[in-house]
């Protein structure tokens, strides 16, 4: 009776196997690409963010200084934007520290805009009043702080790298 019995539902079972098999291969591969591809995103991410950070700290220093025109990060700011599109496939706490970032660099573009004389199409004159560069040098240290803040979200270490609390320094 029995060997009656698994004769007739033995397929069933050996179907029942390999749907079940290969659903959780599909899902396994399926979750490495989207592993890989957070990876792929961070790292353009940390990058892109780095470089404006990078530029938003000179701009400080030009600040400080007065001589050289500020230079404009909006060159920055474009090639990071594509990138936000894929920002799902992040973690939500670096989706929002992505995003403040993204916004406090727009703020100190716009700034640099409100504040400085056009110089071409990427430069901003130093503007001469101290309320205008109260405004600026808190719009760009604003932004160094959001722009560390997302590197540091998404580097492995939790610590951003390349230019690291050099912003407080500038701004003191």
């Amino acid at each position: 009776m029995w060997s009656a019995v698994w004769e007739h539902f033995s397929p069933v079972f050996f179907m029942a196997f390999v749907v079940l098999g290969s659903q959780a291969f599909t899902r396994r591969a399926q979750h490495a690409r989207s592993r890989g591809e957070a990876r792929r995103l961070r790292t353009a991410l940390i990058v892109g963010l780095a470089a404006l950070r990078k530029l938003h700290v000179d701009n400080l220093s030009v600040l400080a200084g007065g001589a050289v025109p500020l230079m404009s990060g909006r060159h920055q700011i474009n090639l990071v934007r594509p990138h936000l599109a894929r920002l799902i496939s992040l973690e939500e706490s670096e989706i929002d520290a992505v995003m403040s970032a993204v916004i406090a660099a727009e703020k100190a573009e716009s700034a640099m805009a409100i504040g400085g004389k056009a110089l071409g199409g990427v430069a901003f004159s130093v503007p001469e009043e101290d309320d205008a560069r109260a405004r600026l040098r808190s719009a760009f240290t604003e932004a160094c702080v959001m722009l560390e803040t997302a590197e540091g979200s998404m580097c492995p270490g939790g610590a951003a790298s390349g230019y690291a609390g050099h912003a407080a320094d500038v701004s003191s």
